[in-house]
């Protein structure tokens, strides 16, 4: 029988390290069994599982309709029911939480059933319910609008210092031409301003250029103010900046050549002017004329203009209006 003669089952379990090795493994098995078939059924609420707001795949998709409203929230609870050592360990990754759309075939209103399912099926568990088990929600088709950058209005809280004049508020240009406005269709028709409001900080009295950041708000023709959370910019924030000139007060004197008889003329003999610093600075002059020939200029309802230049003012030197010219009135 060679080495299996020798081999006895007896020997084997009066070994004593075998048998407390053997004990453990049986009592394990023992335990394990008990656990699976014995462990308590509990029920656990998962919460923060986002909802799915897709209309892809549906009714509504294919109609292209949006949800453009989100019922006052975004995410749900679940709530569960299985073995504890199955429920314990589940997240808000293994739960799938969508809308029901069967009826939504065009904009409006609608209450919509919230539906919770395993995205790994697994029938050791169920899904008991779901909250909010349905939301008000309203869909509509979704629209674009290209805003000009240069027709939105820069609203901000600034004032220049004395001396200077704010001459330009803006949008930057580094965002490009134009901002796309995504949104609700008859949202987006309602459009009718575009403002830039510029988050001021500390002093406003203002001597030099300054930009800004800035927050976008739309505006009905009204005047009322739309709901921005409606809606997508291509730019968020866009920044805005502020130009500030220097001011001067001038005198001009204009003296007409061929002036008709018995006509006078007449115009603000002292303006402010207002320019670059270094432009202004640049001028120590207080009084200045020109000679114009009363044939040349041209006559529109008995007003004509004068550049400022003709006074030998640089071309970027404006009135305190911010026109390049003052007028002239025939009487």
């Amino acid at each position: 029988m060679g080495v299996f003669s020798k081999f006895s089952i007896r020997k084997l379990l009066y070994n004593q390290k075998i048998a407390i090795a053997l004990s453990l493994v049986l009592a394990f098995v023992i335990w394990l069994s008990i656990a699976i078939n014995q462990t308590p059924i509990i029920e656990r609420t998962i919460t923060n599982i986002p909802i799915a707001f897709e209309t892809e795949g549906t009714i509504a998709g294919d109609y292209k309709l949006e949800v453009v409203n989100y019922g006052g929230t975004r995410v749900a609870e679940v709530k569960v029911s299985g073995p504890a050592y199955v429920v314990s360990k589940l997240t808000a990754d293994d739960i799938d939480v969508r809308l029901v759309l069967s009826s939504v075939s065009e904009p409006g209103e609608y209450t919509i059933q919230v539906r919770a399912t395993q995205k790994v099926v697994n029938s050791e568990y169920s899904i008991i319910s779901a909250s909010p088990s349905s939301l008000n929600l309203k869909f509509d088709r979704i629209s674009e609008k290209a805003v000009n950058t240069s027709d939105i209005i820069v609203d901000a809280g600034i004032t220049a210092a004395k001396g200077y004049q704010i001459y330009k508020k803006a949008v930057s240009t580094s965002v490009g031409s134009t901002i796309n406005i995504l949104g609700p269709r008859t949202q987006v028709d309602k459009i009718a301003i575009v403002k830039a409001i510029a988050k001021v900080d500390g002093d406003t009295a203002l001597s030099e250029a300054k930009t800004y950041s800035s927050e976008l708000a739309l505006f009905d023709a009204n005047g009322n103010k739309l709901d921005s959370s409606l809606f997508e910019f291509s730019v968020n924030d866009p920044e805005v900046y502020v130009t500030v000139y220097k001011t001067k007060s001038i005198e001009v004197s204009v003296d007409l050549d061929n002036q008709p008889y018995g006509k006078r003329i007449k115009y603000d003999k002292k303006i402010t002017i207002m320019g670059p610093a270094d432009v202004i600075d640049a001028i120590k002059e207080k009084k200045f004329k020109c000679s114009l020939d009363y044939n040349k200029v041209k006559i529109s309802k008995n007003t004509f203009k004068i550049n400022l230049t003709e006074f030998g003012l640089s071309a970027e030197t404006l009135t305190g209006s911010g026109n390049e010219f003052i007028v002239v009135t025939l009487y």
